[in-house]
This record gives C-alpha cells, structure tokens and sequence, in this order.
C-alpha cells in the first residue's frame, strides 16, 4: 500500500518545486545562488577498550521549492541511503573503534537555493481536496479535513498557541506531552507539527543549516521552521516565532531534514549515533559555503575525493596547498588526525591561514594526540584568536564555549 502514496507524493512534492510552474502554483523564486555544503560526524573512542558495532546516521539535503541539489559526495562510501516514510533521504555507516581510535563519516553537497515568495491571497481563496498520500502521512486522527481545509488563518492560529504555550509546563495540553521550556527553533516546529496534526493540518518540520556571515557555521547555528501542506501551492513555509514570515523561505537556509512526526528522541541535529557508549565523545559539525567560483567548488570536491585514496603525505600536503575555503575546512579536518606531524602540522596551516575564528573549534578538538601535533595545532589556534593558551585544551574550550557558541 506504501508505493502509490509514496509515487503520489513524490509527483506532489516535484510539482510544488519545479520552477516551470511556479506562477501557477502562486509562489515566485529570486535568481538561484550556487552553494556548497557539508555535513560532517565524528567519533573518538576514550576508553581502554574497543567498541562494539556504532551506528552513525546522518540526514542528507533534498530538492525543495527553491532548493535544488546538484551531487551528493561522501567519505567514506556508507553502508548504506534509505529513504523514510516522510522521503527524506539517510546515509548509513557502521564502524567499531579501538581504544583512542578516531572515525569521520562526512558528505559533500553541491546545490543552489532561491528565496520563495507565497502569494497569500491565492492561498486564502482556494480550497481544494488534500490528496490522499499527503492525508496517509500526516493526517491521521480523524477525516474530517475534507471540511476543514488547511488555511493561512487556522495555521496562524495554531502558531499562536503554541508560543503562548511554549514556556508553560503544564499538562492538558492537546498534545502527547508538554513542550519543554527551552525555545529553541527546534522545540516550537516540533510543537507545531504534533498541535497541526491534532488538529487535521497537514503540517511538517524542516530542519536547516543557516549560513552565516563568517561562512562558517557548527551545528548549534541551525534553525528550524514548518511547512503547511495546501492543495493548490504543496508545502507552504512558516515560522512559528515569527507571524509575518508566512509564505517565506529564505535563500540563505538549506534543509537538511523534513519529517511529519519526531519519534527519535535522538538529541543531535544532523543526525545521530546509536551503539555508542560513554567512552565514545561525538561531534557534529556543518559547513555553509558560497560558491563564488563554480569551477574553483567543484575542484574542491574532485580534490576530497582523490585525498581519501592519498596515502603518502607529502603528497597529500601538497594536494592540499592553497585549499583554504570554507568548504575545504570541513575536508582538512581528517587529517589532523591521521598521526602524522607533518600532516597535521599542514592542514592546521591551511585551517589557520582561513582566517575564519570559528575554525578554531577544529584546531582544539585535536588536540591531545602527541607533543608535537599539539604544538602545530596551539601556534594555528593562538594565530587565530589572539588568545595564549598554548596546548592546554581546557583553557581553550572555556574560552570556545563564552566566546564562539551560541547561548542555547
């Protein structure tokens, strides 16, 4: 019974971001910008004894209404890409570490994105039937929203409630828990999908990367909103926190992840591990890229892909040289960790010569392999910041944690 509704809805979703028919499906897209992006895990094993088989999931970006993925990359191959109920895509690896063992699973996205404008007043006047495979998927606790069809004022409404409630722990509410009192971006989509659903709306949540404009970006920079299913215009975007962004998607925000219902309770943004235990330290990282130079991107990306067969590092090093974009920061972190000081020593110059401060979260996060490496890592560090630390990796993540990361 799956595969109609998943064909019916894949011809909904292509028609609701396909450019042709956009002035008929009432939204208008500014001229497409070329972007790289990257997703990035890893995982470093503390403990004196190996692991078992760990389990690393990592959400991959889709074609949207304004988005459009060109390639997707990865180093190294996953075991395996699936598709959820909600067609969102997943990569797959499974590794086990030895003790002080590190793994990196990363992926590489060439892609554009435009700015999407809704036209509301077409959007308040029609009123037609929600297709069936839309209803199947996130529709299920009555059918009667064929007389209640999805509107601009019913989900403004909704949105409402929900940052009125948001910081209120209390129970009675109409649904299955009570939002938490942290108002991350988040926490309010997530309610406003389970409250949506309650109320027959066809309603996902989309979780995104942002660039910044450092272009340089971790995963606690990402942000979230909603999309609103309406038959004549497929999946609307809105902003719980913000009424007047109704209708809006923004060219700057590259989802990453859409789901119709949270039911993980997995607590990492872009993806999560399970099988790891407490010896096991995880850190997820993205990175958001303007593609100023078309041709000088997709020579990054060839260079990423010929890197994971390099083994001598001399030439390596030399491969490296002069890669010291945004993008080709998330590519030089692997080897900082290969053991090799003189490795080492040059990607954290390439990292340090970026110029970008946020880098240094990179640069610290290896520290502790050996003297030497340290040294390299610190000098690139200090470079960067002004601060004198040296290599004593808890002075450093101090000063990341006042002065670098977001307030959550």
């Amino acid at each position: 019974m799956e595969k109609p509704f998943t064909k019916a809805l894949l011809l909904v979703l292509a028609l609701s971001g396909a450019a042709a028919a956009a002035a008929e499906l009432g939204f208008e897209t500014s001229k497409p910008q070329p972007l790289a992006l990257t997703g990035s895990v890893h995982l470093h094993n503390t403990g004196t004894a190996p692991t078992g088989e760990i389990e690393i999931v990592m959400y991959l970006p889709r074609n949207l209404a304004g988005q459009k993925v060109f390639n997707l990359d990865f180093l190294p191959a996953p075991a395996g890409i699936e598709e959820d109920r909600w067609l969102q895509k997943l990569a797959r690896w499974k590794v086990s570490l030895q003790p002080g063992g590190h793994f990196f699973a990363m992926w590489v996205a060439r892609a554009a994105a435009a700015d999407v404008r809704f036209d509301l007043d077409r959007l308040r006047k029609a009123a037609l039937p929600v297709p069936l495979p839309v209803r199947s998927l996130y529709v299920w606790e009555s059918g009667d929203i064929e007389n209640r069809q999805p509107s601009i004022e019913r989900a403004l409404g909704l949105a409402a409630y929900v940052r009125r409630t948001v910081s209120q722990n209390h129970s009675g509410l109409p649904f299955p828990q009570a939002i938490p009192r942290h108002e991350t971006p988040l926490v309010l989509a997530n309610a406003m999908t389970a409250i949506c659903h309650a109320n027959d709306l066809p309603c996902r949540t989309v979780a995104a990367y942002v660039a910044g404009t450092s272009e340089f970006s971790i995963d606690s920079a990402g942000t979230a909103w909603n999309e609103i299913y309406f038959p004549q215009s497929g999946w609307v975007p809105m902003l719980v926190a913000d009424a007047q962004e109704f209708g809006r998607r923004r060219a700057e925000r590259i989802a990453v992840r859409t789901s119709g219902h949270e039911t993980g309770g997995h607590p990492q943004f872009w993806g999560y591990v399970s099988g790891a235990g407490d010896d096991v330290r995880v850190v997820h990282r993205g990175y958001f890229s303007r593609a100023r130079n078309a041709r000088s991107e997709s020579e990054t990306i060839v260079l990423f892909q010929s890197l994971a067969q390099q083994v001598d590092s001399s030439q390596a090093a030399t491969r490296l040289a002069g890669q010291t974009g945004s993008l080709a920061i998330g590519l030089l972190e692997p080897y900082l960790y290969r053991g090799d000081a003189r490795l080492a020593e040059t990607a954290a110059a390439l990292i340090g010569s970026s110029r970008q401060k946020h880098a240094v979260v990179i640069l610290v996060d290896a520290m502790g392999q050996t003297p030497e490496i340290d040294k390299s890592l610190a000098a690139q560090a200090e470079a960067l910041t002004g601060q004198a630390f040296g290599a004593r990796r808890d002075d450093w993540l101090a000063w990341i944690r006042k002065e670098l990361l977001p307030a959550r």
